[in-house]
C-alpha cells in the first residue's frame, strides 16, 4: 500500500515541540561535554524486530532543524514491512547535531512503528 506522507509543515511543529522538551533550555550538555566540535559521525536506524514502519518524516525534519548540514538517507519507505535487522535510514554529518536529535528521531520513529506494527497485525486477523 502506498501512503501520501504529509507535508513537513504541518509534521514541524510536533517535531520543534519534542526537540524544546528533550534539550530544555541548556541544549544537549552531555553532547557539547564529551565530544569534541567539529566532528562528523554516521549512524543506521535498524529495526529491532519484524513490523511495520512510521514516521521516517519526522526523525528527518528532527535532524534538519537541529542542523541542516546532517543528510538523512530513507532506506525503507513509511508502511514498508521489515525484519530484524533490517536498515531504515542512514544519517550523516556533524556529531553534535546527531547526538543532540538522535532521541527525538527514535521515539517517534519507535513510538509510530509500534503502532503501526500492531495496527498491521489486527487488520491481518
Amino acid at each position: 500500500m502506498s501512503l501520501t506522507p504529509l507535508p513537513d509543515v504541518l509534521l514541524q511543529p510536533l517535531v520543534e515541540a519534542a526537540l524544546r522538551e528533550d534539550l530544555g533550555r541548556g541544549g544537549d550538555i552531555t553532547t557539547a561535554a564529551i565530544v569534541p566540535s567539529g566532528v562528523n559521525s554516521r549512524a543506521v536506524f535498524n529495526a529491532r524486530k519484524e513490523g511495520v514502519v512510521a514516521g521516517l518524516g519526522l526523525a528527518r525534519i528532527a535532524f534538519r532543524a537541529i542542523d541542516p548540514d546532517i543528510s538523512f538517507t530513507v532506506l525503507k519507505k513509511d508502511g514498508d514491512l521489515v525484519n530484524t535487522g533490517d536498515s531504515l535510514a542512514r544519517v550523516e554529518g556533524p556529531a553534535h547535531g546527531i547526538l543532540s536529535g538522535e532521541r527525538v528521531a527514535l521515539n517517534f520513529l519507535c513510538h509510530l512503528s509500534g503502532i503501526s506494527t500492531e495496527t498491521h497485525k489486527l487488520v491481518e486477523a
